[in-house]
């Protein structure tokens, strides 16, 4: 008999830490859903885009960010230093994870004044203009229907991206002045165009990355030049590039959107775009040129248009 008692008690017990696993991993893949469900934004896996020829530690470095005027409001201290690659490239591709720890949603984030250190703090570039206005989630004004992806909600994740002029062997941290945002009133937007799966047809470094979006919202939605992320299997980035598209999408309705340029020597099959939404056309984007030099111009130019963009979003909702 106690030896049946035994036996009905360690099948009960393993039973709870069956239910104790269980729920972890519902947890952990909860997680996982809400880190990756914005109202334009989600971490796709799909095609291999890069021909391996490069390991991914020969073209990306973790570097060290300084924040002179630190803000309670958001936290960052990693950027990473990205390679194009190319032998005869002298620009250097920068991705700076920013994380909202406020209470509170904030649009309009924007980190200013860079300055680019080596290891042993010599300066290597920096500019009084430059600045970088996040990639996030979609964020509407309430006393306008402007509407901008450099929105973060409490303990939302998003990014920086940047290109410069630096030897990458030597760039080690980047000082910021400040990171800031506006303080207007602004919620996360009900407009939900949603990216859903993408294919990128060959394996070769140089890709055509074709994205497919869904607008989920009850009214048309104006889709702009979107940039994108590269993941590892751990979802840290390797790349960004850019969905150079200007298009009105219908309600409940989906299409594509075309990367031409994409460009990678390392190897992945996850991306995550951060998609521009706005329901209006009158801040339409600057056309970007018809052929460029190269990619390292094209990124340049386009990252030039997105800041012109949401200066001019700033004056329309302050008007």
């Amino acid at each position: 008999m106690k030896n049946i008692i035994s036996l009905i008690f360690i099948g009960l017990l393993l039973m709870s830490v069956s239910c104790k696993k269980d729920k972890n991993k519902e947890d952990d893949d909860q997680i996982i859903v809400n880190n990756s469900a914005n109202n334009n934004s989600a971490i796709l896996i799909g095609d291999t885009i890069g021909d391996g020829s490069q390991t991914i530690d020969s073209l990306r470095k973790i570097g060290k960010v300084i924040v002179e005027n630190g803000s309670n409001d958001f936290y960052t201290d990693t950027i990473y230093f990205i390679s194009s690659g190319y032998s005869t490239s002298e620009y250097t591709y920068w991705i700076m994870p920013i994380r909202n720890i406020s209470e509170n949603a904030h649009a309009f984030i924007e980190a200013t004044d860079f300055t680019f250190l080596d290891s042993n703090n010599n300066i290597l570039s920096q500019g009084p203009d430059n600045c970088a206005f996040v990639n996030g989630s979609c964020g509407t004004g309430t006393l306008s229907n402007v509407m901008t992806n450099t929105f973060l909600r409490p303990n939302e994740l998003g990014y920086f991206v940047g290109i410069e002029d630096v030897n990458f062997d030597k760039v080690a941290k980047i000082k910021i002045k400040s990171i800031k945002h506006q303080n207007f009133d602004f919620y996360y937007s009900n407009v939900n165009v949603i990216p859903t799966s993408y294919s990128a047809p060959n394996h070769t470094y140089h890709h055509k990355v074709n994205l497919n979006i869904k607008n989920e919202s009850n009214e048309a939605v104006y889709v702009r030049t979107s940039s994108y992320l590269l993941l590892d299997q751990n979802n840290k980035p390797l790349q960004y590039s850019f969905f150079n598209f200007e298009q009105l999408v219908s309600s409940n309705s989906s299409t594509s959107m075309v990367d031409k340029y994409s460009f990678y020597f390392g190897r992945c099959n996850k991306i995550q775009p951060f998609l521009n939404l706005s329901l209006s056309m009158e801040l339409k984007s600057i056309s970007s040129k018809s052929s460029y030099k190269n990619i390292d111009e094209r990124n340049k130019d386009l990252i030039l248009q997105r800041d012109n963009r949401i200066k001019k979003e700033l004056q329309t909702y302050t008007d």
